[in-house]
């Protein structure tokens, strides 16, 4: 008889295909009714966050990962979003730059948001968890967000995340045009 592939995690599976949510949140400088409590996912720390979000995944235009030109080639699948194929499975495991580019209003909204915010943290929450927290340095002025995956994520991890931000991106796109 034929025998049945087994997964180890079905559940697992079946999240990576779901699209990611994302949202940047300013972290409450104290608990409050308009905060919540997240632990940080790279520091495991906890943290208080504005119950809601400045920028969200509708605020986005694409996500891309950074890698080594050599190793990867950017490709199109639609105006409004960018993938990256891996050349050489050696380098999945290492960490990678995430790119969050945001559409143009959002890319006011977020030099506003940060202009206002500098010193202060941002917290970056990939499906309902705080992935990480950093300090706003200065204003964000080009509309794009980079997630240092170092520490809390592979560079696999970090390929599939962007699949699936994507993806939501598109979904939302679509919903739009309806």
């Amino acid at each position: 008889p034929e025998q049945k592939q087994q997964i180890a995690n079905p559940a697992s599976v079946y999240c990576e295909e779901q699209p990611a949510t994302v949202e940047l949140r300013l972290v409450c400088e104290e608990a409050g009714a308009n905060c919540e409590k997240m632990v940080d996912e790279d520091t495991q720390k906890e943290l208080f966050l504005q119950k809601q979000s400045q920028l969200y995944i509708g605020d986005l235009k694409y996500a891309i990962v950074e890698v080594d030109k050599s190793l990867a080639m950017p490709r199109e699948n639609n105006k409004n979003s960018k993938s990256i194929i891996i050349k050489d499975d050696q380098y999945l495991e290492q960490p990678a730059l995430i790119y969050l580019k945001f559409n143009r209003e959002a890319t006011k909204k977020l030099e506003r948001l940060t202009s206002e915010n500098v010193g202060k943290r941002m917290g970056i929450v990939i499906d309902g968890k705080l992935l990480m927290a950093p300090r706003i340095k200065e204003p964000i002025d080009e509309g794009a967000v980079v997630i240092d995956s170092k520490g809390c994520m592979a560079r696999s991890e970090a390929e599939n995340l962007v699949r699936r931000i994507n993806k939501a991106i598109a979904l939302k796109v679509s919903q739009n045009k309806e």
